[in-house]
């Protein structure tokens, strides 16, 4: 965030957009609805795809669940960020709030959403663009 509050003090900007370069399979159709989702409702957008809800702690040689399941309902909406796409304003930027809090979600597909961090995730995502 530190940087993008640095270029926004450099120039003129209403909405901020992050793409970052680790999410190269998403499309300029994602980017343009998150912005449009941004501008009809005024709150930050995260892309989001759908993330399994099972966490577990490690401690030693055992797990634990990291959160309490017995309330879980098997129709819920899990998500979790991809990493493509998130937009905000500049007066949001400057707030320091943290944009998860209330934040909309853009879901998009789990082809469209790798964020390589790890040599995997590059020959993932190389072979889902070639097969796109």
């Amino acid at each position: 965030m530190d940087a993008v509050i640095h270029a926004l003090d450099h120039l003129l900007a209403d909405t901020v957009v992050v793409l970052q370069p680790t999410s190269p399979l998403r499309t300029a159709e994602d980017i343009r609805i998150c912005v449009d989702m941004h501008r009809e409702t005024g709150k930050p957008v995260v892309s989001v795809t759908a993330a399994k809800p099972w966490i577990f702690t490690k401690t030693g040689d055992s797990v634990t669940p990291a959160f309490d399941f017995a309330t879980r309902r098997q129709d819920a909406d899990y998500v979790s960020p991809n990493g493509a796409i998130y937009v905000f304003s500049a007066e949001y930027a400057r707030s320091g709030r943290q944009w998860w809090l209330d934040a909309a979600p853009y879901l998009m597909p789990a082809e469209r959403s790798i964020d390589i961090d790890t040599p995997t995730d590059l020959v993932i995502a190389k072979a889902l663009y070639e097969n796109r």
